[in-house]
């Protein structure tokens, strides 16, 4: 996934690469999200390298209205991770929510491709330290009420920062797997992060984004 870089590094912050960074390494994996229950039925795909059949089941979610157009989407839930100085106050919003049904003949490897437009608006933000406006992407799949990142997410990694006071606009793909147990539904979902948006001073949107789904 492409993530904005740094201009004038001498003078300017670089960019934070995920949320637990942001927190000064002390966020937990899920901030804000408590899920169990049950036995691990499915597992992050970080790190391997899967060679499996050919996708037998294609699905394709798109955030457009019934004409084809764009719908943005930004965050408005807020959401708290602890540090050991201050509470961070991070924000929130769904981008998808897919359950699909089992099939026992289906492949073991789920695969994941969502993209879209990040709007990064202001990001300029003077009263929290020249900290400047940050998009983040959280991925991850549930069976049976057990939770895992999908791969590459688990501290819910930045996909878009405004480091020139002038805000962007850019398109940002990512793909990722999850090893799951085919004989069970799955649900996946998508949600997107900003940061810092105190007072408003930043603003951060998804717009037309696509989540595809190979299983």
């Amino acid at each position: 996934m492409s993530v904005a870089s740094a201009q004038d590094a001498g003078q300017r912050p670089a960019p934070f690469k995920s949320v637990k960074e942001a927190a000064g390494g002390e966020a937990q994996q899920t901030p804000a999200l408590k899920r169990g229950g049950g036995a691990p039925k499915c597992k992050t795909g970080d790190g391997e390298i899967h060679v499996s059949k050919t996708a037998g089941v294609v699905i394709v979610e798109s955030n457009t209205d019934e004409f084809g157009g764009s719908l943005c989407i930004e965050p408005y839930e807020e959401m708290v991770v602890p540090t050991s100085i201050r509470d961070l106050v991070f924000w929130r919003a769904p981008l998808h929510s897919l359950v699909f049904e089992a099939g026992p003949k289906r492949s073991k490897v789920l695969e994941i491709i969502w993209s879209g437009q990040i709007n990064v608006y202001s990001g300029f933000t003077p009263s929290s330290g020249n900290q400047y406006q940050t998009a983040f992407l959280e991925c991850t799949v549930t069976q049976k009420g057990h939770t895992v990142p999908c791969s590459g997410t688990a501290w819910i990694p930045a996909i878009a920062q405004d480091l020139t006071e002038n805000g962007l606009s850019e398109w940002v793909t990512y793909h990722g797997y999850v090893e799951f147990s085919p004989k069970i539904d799955a649900t996946v979902e998508l949600w997107l992060w900003s940061w810092p948006w105190e007072g408003y001073g930043g603003l951060v949107n998804s717009c037309g984004d696509t989540l595809t789904l190979k299983y």
